[in-house]
C-alpha cells in the first residue's frame, strides 16, 4: 500500500502545513485545525467535521471513521501511534478519497464500502467532489458504461425521486454569457435526469409528474440559453411528451408544445426539426392548420418545410399558406410561388383546388389593376404579373386557358400597367366573372386594403366581392369594405352600345365651352369590351 517514498508524502504534508520549516523530517500530529488547511485542498470531506466542535481524540477518530469506507480500520495506521505512517497512507489514497478524474471516480466508486446505498448515492458520494461536475460526470459514466450501480439506481424509485427533488431545481436560467460551466452543469444535469425518467416512466408512477415539471424548467431556460443547450433541451422535451403521450394530461401536453415553439422560433434548424417531430409524432396535440401557421415565409428553409406539409395533410392549407406568403414578401415572392406551383402540378386535378385556384388567379389579375388604377404595390403587382406568366407553362390546359381568358379581360378594361401586354398574348375569350368582380371592386377601390387583398387581413380567406352573393363557401367571409357606394347613372347613349356617337357629342361640348379634349370613359359592361376591341 505504501508505494511512495516517504519522504515524498512528508513533503506533501509539511509544505501545506508549514511551508517555511524542515519539509523532508517526518512529520508530527496536528492539531485539529493546522489539519484543516490540508483538508480544504485535498480532503474536502474531512471538512465535515468542525474541529471546534469536537475534542482532539474525537476529531482524529472522525478522520479514521471516514477512512473505513475504503480500507479496513485494521489496515489504517493510527494518527496517534504513528503519525508519519498515517500521512504516507492519506497520500497514497488522496485520488481515491477525493476524485479528480473520471478514472479516479470508478476507483472511488469500486473502494467506497457504503452501508446504505440510497444515503451513499444522493447525500454521502457529492461530498468527497471539488466540482459537483465531476459528481455528475461519474453518475452519467456509469449509465453509458451499464455499470451495476446504474442499474441499481433505475430499479429502486425512491433513489429516482430523490436525485430528481434534490437535483432539478439547479436546472434555472442563466445568462447567455454565462460561464461554459454552468451551461455544462446544465447539460449533464439535465441528461442523468432525462435517462432516469425515461427508464422509470414506466414502472414509477412519480415519473410522470417528475416529467412534467423537467420540461417546464426546460421551457423557461430555453430562451436564454446558448445553442447548443437548446438543441438538447429541445430532444428532451419531444422525447418526454412523446413517451408521456397516452399516459399524460392532454390539456398539460398541448399547453407545453403551445409556450415551447416560440421560443426555438429564433433558432432556424431547431424549429424545422421540431415542427418535423410534431407534425409527424405529436400532431394530436395541436392541429395542422395551427402548426403551418407558426411558420412563417421568410426563409428558404421555411418555404421547403411548408411545401412539405402537402404529402401529410394535403394541399389546401399549404398552398394558401405559400400564395398568402407570396403575397406578403418581396424577397420571398418568388420561391414561395415556385413552391405553390409545385402543389398546384402535383393536385391539379382535386375539384377543391380547381375552385380555390381559380378565384386566386382572377383576384391576383384584379390586384394588378387596382394597384394600377391607385398607384400603390406597383413592385409587387409586376412580381405579380410575372409569376402569373409562367403558370402558362405548367403544362395543365385548364389553368393555361383561365390565365388566357382573364389576363384578355382584365387587359381590355385599359386599366393595367403598361408592362402588362408584354406578358400575355391579347387574343382568347372573355371571362365575365373576372369583369363582374372587376368592376365591383373598382366601385370602392379606395377602401380596399390592397396590402392583403385579395386575403381578408389576417385570416387565410379571400374578400368577397361586393356584388357578389356572399353565401358562395369559396367566398364567403367577414368583409371589412362596408357598405357600398351608389352606382353613378350611365350615359344612356354609352348604355345603348352608340360609343361613337358619345364621342362626336364630347368632341361639340368641348369646342363650345374652349376646353381640351376629355378622356373618354371606361367601359363598364361586357358589351362594350368587345365594341371597344373591335
Amino acid at each position: 500500500m505504501l508505494s511512495c517514498a516517504p519522504v515524498e508524502a512528508y513533503r506533501w504534508w509539511n509544505s501545506n502545513i508549514n511551508p517555511f520549516g524542515e519539509v523532508d523530517l517526518p512529520p508530527k500530529i496536528a492539531s485539529p485545525k493546522e489539519a484543516s488547511l490540508v483538508w480544504s485542498k485535498f480532503f474536502p470531506i474531512f471538512d465535515l467535521i468542525a474541529p471546534e466542535s469536537v475534542s482532539y481524540n474525537l476529531y482524529w477518530k472522525s478522520i479514521l471513521s471516514i477512512l473505513s469506507h475504503f480500507r479496513p480500520s485494521k489496515d489504517i495506521p493510527s494518527p496517534f501511534n504513528n503519525f508519519p505512517e498515517f500521512i504516507v497512507f492519506l497520500y497514497n489514497m488522496r485520488t481515491i478519497i477525493t476524485p479528480r478524474n473520471l478514472t479516479h471516480c470508478f476507483q472511488f466508486l469500486e473502494t467506497y464500502q457504503y452501508r446504505n446505498f440510497a444515503q451513499f448515492i444522493i447525500y454521502e458520494m457529492p461530498l468527497y467532489f471539488h466540482e459537483p461536475v465531476l459528481y455528475l460526470k461519474s453518475i452519467l459514466e456509469l449509465c453509458d458504461s451499464s455499470h451495476a450501480l446504474w442499474n441499481k439506481i433505475i430499479t429502486q424509485n425512491a433513489v429516482c425521486d430523490a436525485f430528481f427533488y434534490m437535483n432539478a431545481n439547479f436546472l434555472q436560467p442563466l445568462a447567455a454569457s454565462s460561464d461554459s460551466i454552468k451551461w455544462s452543469h446544465h447539460l449533464i444535469l439535465g441528461e442523468i435526469i432525462f435517462r432516469l425518467l425515461i427508464s422509470t416512466l414506466r414502472n414509477n408512477s412519480t415519473s410522470l409528474t417528475n416529467s412534467n415539471k423537467f420540461c417546464d424548467y426546460l421551457v423557461r431556460m430555453i430562451p436564454s440559453a446558448p445553442t447548443s443547450v437548446k438543441i438538447t433541451a429541445t430532444r428532451w422535451i419531444l422525447t418526454l411528451t412523446k413517451r408521456t403521450l397516452k399516459k399524460g394530461d392532454k390539456d398539460v401536453l398541448k399547453t407545453r408544445i403551445k409556450n415551447f415553439l416560440p421560443f426555438v422560433k429564433m433558432t432556424p434548424y431547431i424549429f424545422h426539426y421540431s415542427i418535423i417531430y410534431i407534425r409527424d409524432n405529436l400532431i394530436s396535440l395541436t392541429s395542422p392548420n395551427k402548426l403551418l401557421n407558426t411558420i412563417s415565409v421568410d426563409s428558404l428553409f421555411n418555404i421547403e418545410l411548408i411545401l412539405s406539409f402537402s404529402k401529410k395533410i394535403g394541399p389546401m392549407a399549404p398552398l394558401t399558406k405559400l400564395s398568402k406568403g407570396a403575397l406578403a414578401s418581396k424577397i420571398w415572392h418568388r420561391a414561395a410561388f415556385q413552391a405553390a406551383c409545385e402543389i398546384i402540378q402535383t393536385y391539379s386535378n382535386e375539384n377543391e383546388l380547381k375552385d380555390w385556384l381559380t378565384i386566386y388567379i382572377r383576384r391576383l389579375f384584379i390586384f394588378v389593376s387596382l394597384s394600377n388604377l391607385a398607384q400603390k404595390y406597383k413592385t409587387r403587382a409586376l412580381l405579380v404579373t410575372e409569376s402569373l406568366s409562367k403558370l402558362l407553362y405548367l403544362r395543365i390546359n385548364w389553368i393555361r386557358q383561365l390565365v388566357l381568358n382573364i389576363s384578355y379581360t382584365i387587359n381590355a378594361t385599359r386599366s393595367t400597367p403598361p408592362y402588362f401586354s408584354a406578358f400575355f398574348p391579347s387574343n382568347s375569350s372573355n371571362d365575365e366573372p373576372t369583369f363582374g368582380e372587376f368592376e365591383a371592386f373598382q366601385r370602392v377601390n379606395s377602401l380596399i386594403n390592397l396590402k392583403t387583398f385579395p386575403f381578408d387581413g389576417r385570416k387565410a380567406t379571400f374578400i368577397p366581392p361586393p356584388a357578389l352573393d356572399n353565401s358562395n363557401p369559396a367566398t364567403a367571409s367577414s368583409s371589412s369594405i362596408g357598405p357600398l357606394p351608389p352606382m353613378p347613372p350611365q350615359n344612356p347613349l354609352a348604355h345603348r352600345g352608340h360609343l361613337q356617337a358619345a364621342k362626336s357629342n364630347r368632341r361639340i361640348q368641348t369646342k363650345k365651352a374652349g376646353k381640351k379634349k376629355p378622356v373618354i370613359k371606361k367601359p363598364t359592361t361586357t358589351k362594350h369590351i368587345q365594341h371597344f376591341k373591335t
